[in-house]
């Protein structure tokens, strides 16, 4: 994003130096029908000048000052992103200046035309947020304009004579080129001699006057080299005084093992035909990359795709994975075929990206759209998009495999693009909330291995929640809607969730959102934290085309919920404290039946057992080398040594009522002895145990195996103790200690 807000513009003589930049956003595409389309703040800016260091002798003129739409998107973590508009593809920037009133979409479509073959006159510095770096959805654009528009004949004539430079014919391809390794009719001099003989200039003015036959003086323009693959034939055809020159040898390579490279890995997946490739004649200012362009073909025709310029500052892996883009959309023409590129081109150009990957599946080019994906997709739907939704097909082919994308990809094309299709493929509702929290928690596994993730997702908005109200959340269909809950701290929410519409929700806490196990639906009672206030994620879908989906979290009660700063630390319960606190529990439970009259209950409680309150409100316990010897006076004594940790969460009430909840504790070690003498315990390491706090997690010979949901004592805290009061069994005392507490055993599997 900084490439955007340091841009530098300089406009020379005789010459308009262009950059294709790379951009974070696309607001072309917000044209959908949802409700609320833009919440992103769009305002006026000015960019930033800086001095250039580029070397000329042609004189330099004032910098202009260009002024910029900037927008605002809201992230996970609360902080707003300011950013200049930009644009995802041409066809996005095509639409924003139709929009505007500053383009008609046939002057827009001379204009790119233009601009891609260096012909463009005029400062047009929107150009420099478009991260496109492929011109085939502009050239069927104007394609179906010339089509459907037969009364605007001046632009209908200017985009002939553009398109006509894009390739020539095949026949004029077969006359004009020679393979890489003949000599000339006329005698047997070297190629490196022949090429002298070819006029670059010439060449140049031959395509910009579109390879008319009148005009052709013979020349060999070009030079090819070829492969063959199941018996197809993949053409790599460039300037022929490129031969001899090392400088240009990679780019012919590196193009020819990305043909191959391709046709090896889609003719798995359909009719894989002949390519060529076209590398253009022109010269005119540098791109920042490569510029390419396949050309719409039917039935099993040759496909053909020009480049322009080759790599710029482009790594030869990105640039074979730009080619394999290219080669996806022969692939789709000839398996998939579709017209009107408009409402197929969220499809057409994401799954391209994603297959593109399929060939390298460890180049990941296509993640340079993740941006793009991040902010638009919380409010414009995935038919909406277009290069962006690379993410999507990755998940669609891991939940179904590639193939079936292919499959899906046909019953689009058949079905112009429709939205209700792709709601018909598969289980799309659960497949479209799935990809949604995948998205914000774990990732979404890439092809190559590893996840494709954001760390700060954008979000629709934040919602505070402060008082008790309903609080909405809609989605419209195909939108991966994302809100950030607030809830605001020291305090105690009840709620209760109600759907309107046909929907899916999935909700978490932020900070262990990473996991996808911790996705539920909305708790019913969320407890804040002493400091800080919790964040929770909301993701909210539909898939029902036409409708709208509103999940309401009616907060239906809040109250206070505070922290004691008296509690924070560790404590060691009183072992004499616990001793009669056990005494009168197990007093509790009648008689000792069967022993003498007059026998008493005898208890010895030695080690330690801590609990440690900390800020955020949680609380950790920890028995070590905790014994408990109970048994009947005259009798010997059953000794349990028990080695566990727990963890769960507090509040406190006006410093009086202590809530302790959700705590789990997990036993580390167990032993027994009686008398001495060691005696088998069966309970394992990760059971649950009996602790102060109730039965809690799964233990042999217990039933309840779940976290204790609540207990409430009041309490006394001051510096040297903690005093707590149980309704039942009365009193029970803490120490506070300096103590550190120890560092667990390993659980078994931990």
């Amino acid at each position: 994003m900084d490439k955007f807000l340091a841009h530098r513009m300089k406009i020379f003589s005789g010459m308009l130096v262009l950059f294709i930049v790379f951009s974070a956003c696309n607001l072309g595409s917000f044209n959908s029908d949802q409700d609320e389309i833009i919440e992103g703040t769009v305002t006026p800016g000015v960019s930033q000048n800086t001095n250039s260091d580029l070397s000329s002798d042609l004189s330099e003129v004032d910098e202009p000052e260009v002024a910029l739409e900037m927008v605002t998107f809201y992230k996970l973590d609360g902080t707003e992103e300011v950013v200049p508009r930009t644009y995802t593809s041409f066809s996005d920037l095509l639409d924003a200046q139709v929009e505007k009133g500053e383009w008609t979409q046939g002057e827009g479509l001379v204009y790119l035309l233009q601009y891609f073959l260096g012909e463009l006159e005029g400062d047009l510095p929107e150009l420099e947020f478009v991260k496109e770096i492929n011109g085939t959805g502009i050239l069927r654009l104007a394609k179906e304009y010339i089509a459907n528009n037969p009364s605007d004949t001046a632009n209908i004539q200017e985009l002939n004579r553009l398109i006509a430079q894009l390739k020539p014919s095949d026949e004029m391809l077969d006359l004009m080129s020679q393979p890489a390794n003949s000599t000339s009719d006329s005698g047997t001099s070297k190629n490196a001699m022949l090429n002298k003989q070819v006029s670059a200039e010439d060449c140049a003015n031959f395509q910009q006057l579109g390879f008319d036959p009148d005009h052709f003086n013979s020349e060999y323009c070009y030079k090819y080299e070829e492969a063959m693959v199941n018996g197809k034939t993949y053409r790599v055809y460039y300037p022929s005084w490129w031969q001899g020159d090392e400088t240009k040898k990679p780019v012919i390579d590196n193009s020819i093992i990305a043909l191959i490279d391709s046709a090896v890995t889609f003719v798995e997946y359909g009719y894989f035909y002949d390519i060529n490739m076209i590398i253009s004649l022109t010269t005119y200012p540098e791109l920042t990359n490569a510029l390419g362009i396949q050309h719409p073909i039917s039935g099993r025709e040759t496909c053909p795709i020009t480049l322009f310029k080759t790599v710029g500052g482009m790594p030869y892996a990105n640039f074979q994975q730009t080619i394999a883009h290219e080669a996806f959309h022969c692939f789709q023409d000839w398996n998939t075929s579709y017209d009107d590129y408009d409402a197929n081109k969220w499809w057409v150009e994401g799954s391209a990206e994603f297959f593109s990957n399929v060939v390298y599946e460890d180049t990941n080019y296509e993640h340079e759209y993740l941006t793009d994906f991040d902010q638009l997709s919380v409010r414009t739907p995935i038919d909406k998009m277009s290069y962006e939704n690379f993410i999507f097909f990755q998940h669609l082919s891991n939940e179904y495999g590639a193939k079936e994308v292919i499959n899906l990809l046909k019953l689009l094309g058949n079905s112009n693009g429709s939205n209700s299709t792709l709601a018909s493929f598969g289980n799309m509702a659960d497949t479209f909330q799935d990809f949604v929290v995948a998205y914000m928690s774990t990732g979404i596994l890439d092809t190559g291995g590893g996840m494709i993730s954001v760390g700060n997702p954008t979000v629709v908005k934040t919602e505070v929640i402060d008082k008790e109200e309903e609080k909405k959340f809609n989605s419209h269909p195909f939108v991966a809607t994302r809100y950030r809950m607030n809830y605001k701290k020291e305090k105690r929410f009840l709620q209760t969730p109600k759907e309107d519409g046909t929907g899916k929700y999935s909700t978490a806490e932020n900070k262990i959102r990473n996991d996808i196990s911790n996705w539920s639906a909305l708790p019913p009672e969320i407890r804040s934290e002493c400091e800080d206030d919790v964040l929770y994620v909301l993701v909210t879908t539909t898939t029902e085309v036409g409708e709208t989906y509103e999940l309401i979290a009616n907060i239906d009660k809040m109250e206070k919920a505070e922290c004691d700063p008296c509690l924070l630390g560790v404590w060691a319960v009183n072992n004499p404290s616990y001793e009669e606190f056990l005494l009168r529990l197990f007093n509790s439970q009648g008689s000792l039946e069967g022993f003498p009259p007059g026998t008493q209950i005898v208890v010895d409680v030695e080690g330690k057992y801590y609990m440690e309150f900390k800020e955020e409100r949680e609380l950790k316990s920890r028995r070590y080398e905790f014994s408990i010897t109970m048994g009947a006076s005259g009798f010997p004594g059953f000794t349990t040594t028990i080695d566990s940790q727990g963890i769960g969460k507090y509040s406190t009430q006006d410093g009086k009522k202590l809530d302790v909840f959700d705590h789990l504790d997990t036993v580390n070690q167990v032993n027994g002895s009686m008398d001495g003498l060691p005696i088998s315990v069966t309970m394992m390491p990760g059971s649950g145990t009996a602790s102060m706090f109730g039965v809690t997690g799964e233990a042999p010979g217990l039933e309840n195996d779940n976290a204790q949901d609540s207990v409430t004592w009041q309490y006394q805290c001051d510096e040297e103790s903690i005093q707590i009061e149980d309704p039942v069994y009365g009193e029970l005392l803490f120490d506070r200690v300096e103590e550190i507490v120890p560092t667990p055993v390993p659980t078994a599997g931990s």
